[in-house]
């Protein structure tokens, strides 16, 4: 019966894709299948990652420690994720209903704050992609918040709206050995800004490109960094 079952695949050319399903590969070791399933951003057992590529959070999970102090504009998976393996998070959202939900899950995690921020007028009609790539250069209450606490950070994430401001902005605000992550960097025409203003400021960049948590397309995320880093690149 399994022999029938091959040929039958193999005919309507669905072989190869039963494969990676039943057997060890890595998109079933990483847990693809289910966060594309779920539609979140797990891993094969169910638990919250980042939304970044699979070749990032693996270099990113042996590099981290309890005394990082972390930022992140936009809020998730990756806000639980990353309270587990740092000092702390501070992370801000700015759709209400995906804040709360998130507040929800960190409520009993200490080191954790996750801020909410309301958009200007001229903002709020518009889509998430058109957000995240919209080139306004006036500091508003969500861009600004990385400097609400009057710390430096070790680590910076920027995986949310206004990325080419909150980027650059980042830089300002990081320790003089900490680094910044910006995802989608495979939206290079988009992010021109930053990333050039990156490479100026001194930064080198690590890409990371491959596969991410629910969708199948190719992505990349950047680690920008100084040659003496928290990281040790």
């Amino acid at each position: 019966m399994k022999e029938i079952g091959k040929k039958i695949l193999g005919l309507i050319g669905l072989e190869e894709i039963a494969r990676l399903v039943v057997s060890d590969s890595a998109l079933k070791d990483y847990g693809w299948f289910l966060s594309s399933r779920r539609k979140q951003s797990i891993d094969k057992n169910g638990d919250p990652i980042p939304w970044l590529t699979y070749p990032a959070i693996d270099f990113l999970k042996e590099r981290l420690s309890k005394e990082m102090l972390v930022f992140e504009y936009g809020s998730g998976g990756s806000t639980i994720w990353f309270s587990n393996l740092v000092g702390s998070i501070d992370s801000v959202e700015h759709e209400p209903k995906w804040h709360h939900q998130v507040q929800k899950q960190t409520a009993k995690r200490l080191n954790v704050k996750v801020s909410l921020s309301k958009l200007k007028p001229e903002h709020v009609s518009l889509d998430y992609h058109t957000l995240a790539f919209l080139n306004d250069y006036e500091e508003n209450d969500y861009i600004s918040r990385v400097k609400a606490s009057g710390i430096k950070y070790d680590l910076i994430i920027v995986d949310g709206l206004f990325r080419n401001i909150c980027t650059i902005l980042s830089a300002k605000y990081i320790k003089d050995n900490g680094v910044i992550i910006l995802d989608n960097t495979n939206y290079a025409e988009e992010l021109s800004e930053c990333i050039l203003y990156m490479k100026k400021s001194g930064f080198k960049r690590l890409d990371f490109s491959g596969m991410s948590p629910i969708v199948g397309q190719k992505s990349c995320t950047t680690i920008f960094y100084k040659s003496d880093n928290c990281m040790g690149i």
